[in-house]
């Protein structure tokens, strides 16, 4: 039998051999590859006549002992999904052009619906606190609410158009 198919036979042993003494499945395989490549670049150097599946074990033990000092010097190896990368942050000019837009909008109603809006909206008044406080129904202040959102969204578009 010559040389390439005895290695290939030996993989299975090698990634067995592998598994049990990394724990990883992918480290082992890892193993195996550079193994396999490793016994066909030096295969000059093996005698023929002589034990391949000892020279080939030996190789895999050369190269476990080599990262593990590899490993002691740079530290533990982490694997990093893609989806937990983050090489870049989202863009913000889009945000910060649409809340321009917004504000100068909202610069463009009159008085009484700014008023309105920011104690409905972000203030969080509930209709009725904002009734009692004006003196009035809360159907009325449902009512101006309404056109007071209706007029920014006239603007908004208006503006949208002009640029």
């Amino acid at each position: 039998m010559d040389f390439e198919m005895e290695l290939i036979e030996l993989v299975p042993e090698l990634r067995a051999y592998s598994r049990r003494s990394t724990g990883s499945p992918d480290v082992a395989n890892d193993l195996v590859q550079d193994t396999v490549v490793r016994a066909l670049e030096k295969r000059s150097t093996f005698r023929p006549g002589t034990n391949l599946r000892a020279w080939a074990f030996t190789i895999l033990r050369n190269i476990a002992r080599d990262r593990g000092r590899q490993l002691g010097r740079r530290g533990p190896h982490f694997p990093i999904e893609v989806e937990d990368l983050c090489l870049a942050s989202p863009p913000t000019q889009e945000k910060h052009l649409q809340h321009q837009d917004f504000a100068r909008a909202f610069g463009r109603l009159p008085r009484q619906q700014r008023w309105i809006l920011m104690r409905v909206g972000p203030d969080g008044e509930s209709y009725d606190a904002v009734a009692r406080r004006l003196g009035v129904a809360v159907g009325t202040v449902k009512s101006r609410v309404s056109r007071a959102r209706a007029n920014l969204r006239t603007i908004e578009r208006r503006l949208e158009r002009a640029h």
